[in-house]
């Protein structure tokens, strides 16, 4: 049988669709606290609010048998005006895939045949963040001029697979002393504590991880999320919805006042990093590295099967021993002359001059 998929549109019915969606989403290899409804409901209601959703399904009978959530918005590629499919989530969320059960091929590409006819002349599809590897970049439609496939960024992975005193003792012995050593160094500051915020306790800190992340050093890099107040009420909205996922949030207070945080979120029995941020003038006690260090301990000692650091391959992260998987971006042309050059520039000219680039910069080989 062929299948054959429908494209939702209308955001009410989309928010009915939620035990279904999840359900879906609870059978899929892969399941991430970023494919669950709730998720996608904040990201709809909030950062992509302006975006026409454009949410592909395949269903057996009532049951979803596959979805890829998407919505369609204008915007500019490489100086190109363009309309482009994006995944729900995008610059809010990891590991980013279609849903299917068992990693079904058929219902992967019926999508993928629902999504190359949804580009017309001027549309392109430009998917962040999908899992190399996974089902969704296996079966995306090849083609010299339809396809651009890169990586796009890194993603270290512990496995939970033995007691936290065990894990711990592979350490490297400098790190260890270090993270054990750190509590003396804030008793000189205070009396201090770690605290730990699970489900709706954490929706009440929300505006006090914002202070926090607004006032450290990744406000003036740029990279402070809750600096931005879309993404501020993204996140009210999440938690605003309740479970799934749960979130996981570690403190470390000094006289009642916060100094460093992670945030996280618990899904399928994974730990999945997602803001971290402490505040100047403390670097001397390491204080994000040390409530890393604890969230990755309490995910030992609570039994959970994974810890995922999400994206960016730091220093830190390589000291748990970690393993390196990789996100790819995949952007899938229309039959339109110049974008499929546009594609040519991008994804074939564009890496060949960087390479070149980068040869010539280290220089002649010794």
């Amino acid at each position: 049988m062929t299948l054959a998929a429908e494209v939702v549109r209308s955001r009410e019915e989309f928010a009915g669709m939620r035990s279904a969606w999840n359900e879906a989403v609870d059978r899929m290899p892969g399941a991430n606290p970023y494919l669950t409804h709730e998720w996608l409901t904040a990201w709809l209601e909030t950062v992509g609010r302006r975006c026409e959703l454009r949410c592909h399904v395949v269903r057996d009978g009532s049951r979803i048998r596959a979805a890829a959530p998407l919505v369609c918005r204008p915007a500019r590629y490489y100086g190109a005006m363009v309309r482009e499919l994006i995944f729900a989530g995008d610059a809010t969320s990891d590991r980013l895939q279609f849903i299917a059960d068992r990693a079904d091929a058929e219902a992967h590409a019926a999508l993928w045949r629902s999504i190359r006819a949804a580009l017309d002349w001027r549309t392109i599809a430009r998917l962040e963040e999908i899992p190399a590897g996974s089902p969704t970049d296996r079966t995306a439609p090849a083609g010299a001029l339809t396809r651009g496939r890169e990586q796009s960024s890194t993603l270290p992975f512990v496995a939970v697979a033995e007691s936290w005193d065990d894990f711990e003792g592979t350490l490297p012995g400098k790190f260890r002393h270090e993270m054990r050593t750190r509590p003396r160094i804030f008793a000189g500051w205070g009396a201090w504590e770690l605290t730990f915020h699970r489900g709706a306790e954490v929706a009440a800190l929300v505006d006090a991880m914002a202070e926090l992340e607004t006032a450290s050093a990744k406000r003036a890099a740029g990279h402070a999320f809750f600096a931005d107040p879309v993404n501020l009420d993204f996140m009210r909205r999440l938690l605003a919805l309740g479970p799934p996922p749960e979130p996981l949030l570690t403190r470390l207070l000094v006289d009642g006042a916060p100094v460093a945080h992670s945030l996280g979120f618990i899904h399928h029995g994974v730990f999945c990093g997602y803001n971290l941020a402490f505040r100047p003038g403390y670097e001397k006690g390491s204080p994000g590295k040390w409530v890393v260090h604890q969230t990755l301990r309490w995910a030992h000692e609570h039994g959970l099967a994974g810890f995922d650091f999400s994206r960016g391959a730091s220093i830190l992260k390589q000291r748990y021993r970690s393993q390196n998987d990789h996100n790819v971006r995949i952007v899938v042309f229309p039959s339109n002359p110049l974008l499929r050059l546009l594609k040519v520039v991008v994804f074939d000219v564009r890496p060949r001059l960087k390479r070149l680039t980068r040869d010539a910069a280290a220089g002649p080989a010794t």
